[in-house]
């Protein structure tokens, strides 16, 4: 994973990401993190993105949080590993961009192949009416 080709916005994600799961002395960094940071990033397209699918950020947020609030915590867990499935979306978000010919993967192509990873995060969007290619549609009428 090269980090220099990923945007200052979708930087900042991760970096959120990771401080909610060491505030909350969790072991790893999870997709679950990661989504929460792209919906309260300020400017980001993630919230805009699912009200014009027609899913509600707030709920989807609040099911993030009851999610979290179920992983298991450690005291004083020194490092954060990231997870396998935040490792994949993470590649996978890199393939997107190259595959809509970006030069850059932005939070867009992360909350792409965040539908698209098989997880619990995944299914939560699923079951909010957010996938993959609902995400590609709007973000086809967002770039013109």
């Amino acid at each position: 994973m090269q980090l220099d080709r990923f945007t200052v916005k979708a930087q900042e994600a991760l970096a959120a990401a990771h401080q909610l799961a060491a505030g909350r002395n969790h072991s790893q960094v999870e997709t679950e993190h990661l989504l929460v940071a792209l919906l309260d990033q300020e400017g980001g397209l993630t919230v805009p993105i699912l009200e014009k699918i027609g899913a509600n950020p707030a709920v989807v947020e609040s099911d993030l949080q009851n999610q979290l609030g179920r992983f298991a915590t450690v005291a004083g867990a020194s490092q954060l590993t990231l997870s396998q499935h935040l490792r994949n979306v993470l590649e996978k978000s890199q393939a997107e961009s190259e595959h809509m010919k970006d030069s850059y993967v932005s939070t867009e192509h992360v909350l792409i192949a965040l539908a698209g990873e098989g997880d619990w995060t995944s299914d939560l969007l699923r079951r909010h009416g957010v996938s993959r290619e609902g995400i590609l549609t709007v973000l086809k009428d967002l770039r013109g």
